[in-house]
């Protein structure tokens, strides 16, 4: 996870596996002597420190902490004493940190995607009212057009 700390991921396929990296070690953290493991290799600092950055890791890294301090007095103690709470306030109520551009284009091409099948840029079917024709037939337009 220490590489994500200040780097952005530069693929979908990057950015997935961050998040299915997370999601596993959420899970790890579930059981006791994971967390107490986590405690020795200074997993929390790590965390703290990743999400200081406000990078595409820090909401993952918010996840394992979350996972890490649950039912654990050793964790949640070493949390408080690294001041821990200085760096989660004031991601409280604030903006998530902003997705790479990578995710930037992929919403591109899905509302691309989304609008040629929702009538080629013509509205949703059936939204003037007309049961669904109108966009069925400007969706028929707009294909023979292309081609």
């Amino acid at each position: 996870t220490s590489y994500y700390k200040r780097r952005e991921p530069q693929a979908l396929e990057e950015a997935e596996l961050v998040e299915n990296m997370y999601d596993c070690l959420c899970s790890a953290l579930h059981a006791p002597a994971n967390q107490t493991l986590f405690l020795k290799a200074e997993g929390i600092e790590l965390m703290i420190l990743t999400l200081k950055e406000r990078r595409f890791a820090a909401q993952g890294a918010l996840r394992a902490l979350s996972a890490s301090l649950a039912r654990n007095g050793a964790n949640c103690e070493r949390f408080v004493d690294i001041r821990g709470f200085k760096t989660l306030f004031p991601l409280v109520g604030a903006a998530p940190p902003p997705p790479p551009a990578i995710m930037a284009d992929a919403a591109a091409a899905a509302s691309a995607a989304t609008s040629l099948a929702g009538g080629g840029g013509g509205g949703i079917a059936g939204t003037d009212g007309s049961h669904g024709t109108r966009g069925e037939e400007d969706w028929a337009a707009n294909c023979a057009g292309a081609g």
